[in-house]
């Protein structure tokens, strides 16, 4: 792309030249008459538009987002293998979660609960994560998805059948190098309005 550019950058000064771009001796130039091709104005244009800094602004931004999203796949990969030690490195130690029931969650209930799960707790269900948006701000990203569970949850007490949808938001923040979920939040939706 760097040669692209210079060859072409090359080519816009030479017919910048031949349309009456006059140069003194020192290089600098004078306008005797000003004849600027639309073509070269474009490309010109497109150049700086793909240029290296404006491609780290879209790619940057691109790539925190799908890294927040990766994120997610891990913690809800975590809760399916009732995995404690990556939910502990996922979350923030003041990580706050609201469940679509209203009831309020820390960290330390939301990681002993999983720790006291029997290992077959959740292997007749099915579980998936769509919907997915995140929203960027410096050192805090905010997701946005559908959650959509369904199966058979095996519990001590009783089985309990689940059909059931939810929209929910998680925010991350960055902590020196890493992101970590601080805080989410789901609200029940009616799964077949969804379709």
């Amino acid at each position: 792309m760097a040669l692209y550019s210079t060859r072409r950058y090359a080519e816009m000064v030479r017919t910048a030249r031949s349309d009456g771009m006059l140069y003194n001796s020192t290089g600098a130039t004078t306008m005797a008459r000003i004849k600027i091709d639309r073509g070269s104005l474009i490309v010109a244009f497109i150049l700086l538009l793909f240029s290296p800094t404006f491609a780290q602004r879209s790619d940057g931004r691109n790539t925190v987002e799908q890294e927040i999203k990766n994120l997610e796949y891990a913690r809800l990969a975590a809760y399916l293998k009732l995995d404690a030690a990556a939910l502990d490195r996922l979350m923030s130690d003041d990580y706050t979660s609201i469940y679509a029931d209203g009831q309020i969650v820390t960290k330390s209930s939301e990681i002993d609960g999983i720790k006291a799960a029997s290992a077959s707790m959740l292997s007749s269900v099915r579980v998936n994560i769509d919907q997915l948006s995140v929203r960027t701000y410096e050192k805090i990203a905010i997701l946005t998805g559908r959650l959509t569970i369904k199966g058979k949850i095996v519990w001590s007490q009783k089985d309990i059948d689940i059909d059931s949808s939810f929209r929910y938001t998680a925010v991350y923040a960055k902590n020196q190098h890493s992101w970590r979920v601080t805080f989410s939040q789901f609200t029940s939706i009616d799964s077949s309005s969804e379709k």
